[in-house]
């Protein structure tokens, strides 16, 4: 496990921009949990013919707690605020999948979700996001990538106002990347990666920490190349992003 330790000199900067990053994406998402944005039937729709190439995530969502169920929600994908797919789940041995073909036109762009809930006719962001890569499997049946959306309005800027969790640099990883993250008061910190199969490949931080801006190193090791996902959890906190590690 990587200690925990605050950073000085030339390396603040880069840390002032990092959480700067984070914190201009946490203004716009929840963090743990999601807001209402439409009380309405949103009518997404995506034209395939408009893009280059396609990804394949497998996921099953969260409310609450409980995983959603309604045949006739809505999980949608989106990069820059347009519509890059849309699907209702569908059962497989009784569990719901969204099986979800996300369409790109660069590898690296940033994928947001958002799901329409169907019993209040209201559309939810979901908190998690991941980065496009064309001919990507994301999830499976086995172990799908979870989304979580939470019925929770009214609570992410209180929340983005307590962590920050930055992108990793550099991007993509070759041996070793820095990860980026604060706390606004002390707080039991857990900083982790995992693959895309959601097996858990390291644990990067997990501490009492007091308020403050840290770095924590991933160092590859003999990890095979592919997209990872990395989650920060702190009381009331939960932020996952997205690396990859090069050939």
């Amino acid at each position: 496990m990587d200690t925990p330790r605050n950073k000085a000199g030339l390396r603040a900067a880069r840390r002032a921009v990092m959480n700067l990053c984070a914190a201009a994406v946490l203004a716009t998402i929840s963090v743990g949990g999601a807001r209402t944005v439409a009380a309405q039937d949103p009518n997404w729709s995506v034209n395939p013919n408009e893009f280059a190439a396609t990804m394949s995530v497998t996921s099953v969502a969260v409310l609450s707690g409980d995983e959603v169920v309604d045949e006739n929600d809505e999980l949608a994908a989106f990069v820059n605020g347009q519509v890059r797919g849309v699907v209702k789940p569908i059962d497989v041995g009784g569990r719901r999948y969204f099986f979800l073909t996300v369409f790109g036109q660069f590898d690296g762009e940033r994928v947001s979700f958002r799901m329409h809930r169907a019993a209040d006719n209201s559309v939810y962001d979901v908190f998690e996001m991941t980065t496009f890569r064309p001919d990507l499997i994301l999830g499976t049946t086995a172990t799908p990538f979870l989304l979580t959306v939470d019925s929770i309005t009214g609570v992410e800027e209180e929340l983005a106002s307590t962590a920050t969790l930055a992108e990793n640099y550099p991007e993509p990883v070759l041996d070793r990347t820095t990860i980026g993250y604060s706390l606004s008061a002390a707080a039991h910190a857990r900083l982790e990666v995992f693959n895309v199969l959601g097996q858990r490949v390291r644990v990067l931080v997990d501490a009492v920490l007091p308020a403050g801006s840290y770095e924590a190193d991933f160092i590859r090791g003999s990890l095979p190349p592919g997209l990872y996902v990395y989650r920060f959890v702190s009381p009331g906190v939960r932020i996952t992003r997205t690396m990859v590690l090069a050939q």
